[in-house]
């Protein structure tokens, strides 16, 4: 037996359809515009590295600082910090002089360094206070080696901050990205 179809179901029928197609546009847009941000932040990340190592490459001299809160975020984190400097020493398109690296170790209330840069036979390493050692990084592009539980790059001005976790920090993709 065939069934009879009304106009109230005819109308109800077309009005669901309405909708759904209202929010299958709805969800598209938001897709799209989700896409087009990503893509802007993650070439404005990318314009601002590339910003920081043509500073970096062109300064007269730079500085590495690696934050050293505990033992277990140290060797890690010195690790990337030798790694950062041994790519940038031998890359023929990076390449700079040892003595124009400084290179600095701090906790949260000391400091160690050299202060003839990396260029020489260490003798006596300097000790300072924290405070004393970031002043050094005022008008020189520098790059700050932290251990976290997060994964993160950040640029500032001439500021490189990269922090992560054991394995990121072994990785230390950075000396890489800066020297290619």
């Amino acid at each position: 037996m065939a069934r009879s179809v009304n106009k109230t179901e005819k109308k109800k029928s077309g009005g669901n359809a309405l909708a759904i197609a209202l929010i299958i546009a709805i969800i598209a847009v938001i897709i799209v515009i989700s896409v087009v941000v990503y893509l802007r932040i993650s070439s404005s990340s990318a314009a601002h590295l590339s910003s920081f190592k043509n500073a970096f490459d062109s300064a007269p001299k730079v500085n590495i600082y690696v934050n050293a809160q505990n033992g277990t975020a140290l060797a890690s984190t010195v690790d990337c910090a030798t790694a950062l400097i041994e790519k940038i020493i031998e890359t023929p398109s990076t390449h700079r002089s040892p003595g124009t690296i400084g290179y600095y170790v701090m906790n949260s209330t000391s400091c160690v360094y050299s202060s003839n840069g990396l260029g020489g036979t260490i003798k006596n390493y300097t000790y300072t206070s924290t405070s004393n050692c970031l002043n050094f990084s005022k008008g020189v592009p520098s790059i700050f080696l932290n251990y976290s539980l997060e994964n993160s790059t950040y640029v500032s001005g001439s500021n490189l901050y990269v922090s992560g976790d054991t394995q990121f920090m072994q990785e230390c993709g950075i000396a890489y990205e800066l020297t290619k």
